[in-house]
């Protein structure tokens, strides 16, 4: 016979059979597919990274990537480093001081996690946050989890509304 399994705040309720088991205390072990354990392995550490990059956590960031790690822009740009990436994102957070990214939808295979939602922020203009220079576009994520740590960061987005704006304050020939 097939179980479904539901959770509820108090019980763990089988359908198909009259079983109910109060989970007050219930720990759950999981003795699953180790691939599986490794998509939600992978899944926090992602969110984790996710969480570092809202607070603009430079050295939490670091700390979840490898000495190899590899960044890739959405204009196909490679960096690679750690200490690169160390940086890259301070720098990246001085333009755009309140820059967050936004995650509306999540699929994880093993170790590749990709996220969907957007990017937002402001171009920074001699320390000022105008109006004129926010800009919010859809973006995606990939991240490629090795051994606890993002070995690879990739972003998909047009950029084209932020280089608009960079661009109006480039300096002229």
């Amino acid at each position: 016979m097939i179980f479904s399994l539901r959770l509820s705040a108090k019980f763990i309720i089988l359908s198909g059979a009259d079983v109910q088991i109060d989970c007050a205390d219930l720990r759950i072990v999981y003795f699953g597919d180790p691939e599986k354990m490794n998509t939600l392995n992978s899944l926090d550490i992602v969110r984790a990274f996710v969480a570092k990059i809202n607070t603009h956590d430079v050295a939490g960031l670091c700390e979840l990537m490898p000495e190899d790690h590899i960044f890739i822009d959405s204009l196909g740009a490679i960096m690679r480093g750690r200490e690169t990436m160390r940086a890259g994102w301070t720098g990246y957070f001085s333009w755009f001081p309140d820059y967050q990214i936004s995650v509306s939808d999540i699929l994880a295979q093993d170790y590749r996690v990709g996220l969907f939602g957007v990017a937002r922020g402001t171009y920074s203009v001699t320390g000022k946050l105008l109006e004129e220079n926010k800009w919010e576009i859809p973006a995606a994520w990939r991240a490629v989890v090795n051994d606890g740590l993002i070995a690879e960061w990739r972003v998909y987005a047009d950029n084209s509304p932020v280089l608009r704006i960079m661009e109006k304050y480039a300096p002229k020939d």
